[in-house]
């Protein structure tokens, strides 16, 4: 079971971690890695990172004056840390600063390793992961190259490379019986659907209309008290702004990849969410 927490408990939590660290200002990365509480939990009560910090009276980061080369330096000695290129979610618990700080700046988590390969050429040469990390290559023809090939050995768009269905898979999540991660709106729609009772939510009905789905939360365990919620459902958070739907009709958007630092309403990343659950 995921445990409840409240407002004030969040606050209590980052204070103590304030506390132990000795800092003013507290991180995601740093937050998620000292207490084992979900991001998606925190943005239950507060409308964005910074707005907890603020609650709790600590000084938030102003990301965008970190320097390209202390983010690079930084995923360098997490990835050497970790003795290989992580995955995204043990990425956040493994460097200083959040992964969201990286997708801000440069988009897609694949084009963030793409653009730290090109500093890490040149600043580290030796680093003994360069392999691992992706180049001009797509992802999907990327994973079927061994670490012992380089990109310029495959043929690309010719008939030495194998005619298939076109279907591309995500990430490896091995999560109860979804294999791969998903990749598009319909997978998200899934994965909510798998996990959605143990998140508090009871699902009403699903459409093709905006919003996506009309649902009651649980807000109260305790006392069994629902309130409904109309939820949207989305790849990425951004899809809600680029699709042009109101936020004012909207309560939850439930997505995959939370890439939307400044969304106006609550967001559910499912990638955080199922982190905390049993398999």
């Amino acid at each position: 079971m995921i445990e409840e927490h409240t407002r004030e408990s969040l606050i209590q939590n980052i204070k103590s971690v304030s506390s132990t660290l000795g800092k003013k200002t507290v991180s995601r990365a740093e937050f998620v890695r000292e207490t084992g509480i979900s991001e998606w939990q925190v943005h239950k009560f507060f409308d964005s990172w910074n707005d907890l910090v603020r609650s709790a009276g600590l000084q938030p980061t102003d990301v965008s004056r970190i320097p390209d080369e202390d983010l690079f330096e930084a995923m360098y000695q997490a990835f050497l840390n970790e003795k290989g290129i992580t995955t995204r979610i043990k990425f956040r618990k493994a460097c200083k600063y959040s992964d969201y700080v990286y997708s801000k700046r440069w988009g897609t988590w694949e084009n963030v390793l793409l653009e730290f390969r090109k500093w890490a050429v040149i600043i580290h040469p030796d680093f003994p992961h360069l392999d691992d990390l992706p180049s001009s290559l797509p992802p999907n023809l990327l994973q079927s190259v061994s670490s012992s090939q380089r990109p310029q050995d495959i043929a690309i768009g010719n008939k030495s490379w194998p005619k298939s269905d076109g279907r591309l898979y995500g990430s490896v999540i091995n999560f109860r019986g979804l294999q791969h991660a998903p990749i598009n709106e319909q997978g998200v729609v899934l994965l909510f659907g798998m996990v959605a009772l143990e998140l508090g939510f009871s699902v009403e009905s699903v459409a093709t209309g905006f919003p996506d789905c009309e649902a009651k939360r649980c807000v109260n365990r305790k006392q069994d008290l629902w309130q409904r919620v109309k939820i949207e459902f989305e790849y990425q958070s951004r899809n809600f702004r680029d699709h042009g739907h109101d936020p004012n009709k909207c309560d939850l958007i439930v997505c995959w990849e939370d890439n939307w630092p400044e969304c106006p309403i609550e967001v559910l990343e499912l990638r955080s969410a199922i982190e905390a659950l049993e398999n």
